[in-house]
């Protein structure tokens, strides 16, 4: 799969196939924006199965930062990813 965001803000609205729980095949309709916070760039994904994400990505001293949040039904999680380039 993969995942579009358009960076003037808009939305960005596709479906894609995905396997439920019990097995049978349901479309999934996805919403995508993005935006700028200074020199963070801010990212928002929506389903139709009531998930959500948002991602939080900032670059600073050779490390790329992604705060990230998701909801869904459910526990809720956050977490916080970090790339290094290898020297």
């Amino acid at each position: 799969m993969t995942v579009v965001y358009k960076l003037d803000g808009s939305d960005n609205i596709w479906e894609a196939p995905s396997v439920t729980q019990s097995g049978t095949t349901a479309t999934v309709r996805w919403r995508t924006k993005a935006r700028w916070d200074g020199t963070r760039l801010i990212l928002f994904t929506w389903n139709t199965a009531l998930n959500q994400m948002r991602d939080v990505l900032s670059f600073g001293n050779g490390t790329l930062t992604i705060a990230r949040g998701t909801e869904q039904p459910g526990p809720s999680t956050n977490a916080t990813l970090t790339y290094s380039k290898a020297q």
